[in-house]
């Protein structure tokens, strides 16, 4: 890209949603072509909105005294402690799930009759697990 103007294109709408940003910026490449990019909302949270809430909220950090900073820093350690903590638990449920449904499919196959070594291929337990389901 060689070269970048904005073109204010903002469209105000009539509800709260409307209101925010929609823009295009005009741009050249380096072999003189011109081509429009169009920056638009997605799904995630408005782009103007997260740049003047992060704004707003580094702003209320830079006037804490030392105390509040030291309260404020415990507080997100906390806070990133508690957030491990959870995807921890949950990438352990998830593994548990999965032992669980491939244990409820290799009943079900060993129900149906299929050999003990098709059941093991095709589930990841090992024969001996396999052995001990109850049916």
């Amino acid at each position: 890209m060689k070269e970048l103007t904005y073109l204010n294109t903002e469209h105000l709408g009539t509800g709260e949603s409307d209101r925010r940003t929609v823009f295009d910026v005009y741009c050249e490449n380096e072999y003189g072509e011109k081509f429009l990019m169009e920056m638009q909302r997605g799904e995630q949270q408005f782009f103007k909105d997260r740049v003047f809430t992060k704004l707003f909220d580094a702003a209320e950090i830079a006037k804490f005294d030392k105390a509040e900073y030291e309260a404020y820093e415990e507080s997100l350690k906390a806070l990133r402690d508690w957030k491990n903590v959870l995807e921890t638990a949950e990438k352990k449920a998830r593994e548990e799930g999965r032992i669980e449904k491939a244990l409820e499919m290799a009943l079900r196959l060993k129900s149906a009759g299929v050999p003990i070594d098709v059941i093991a291929r095709c589930s990841g337990l090992s024969e001996e697990e396999i052995n001990q389901l109850e049916e």
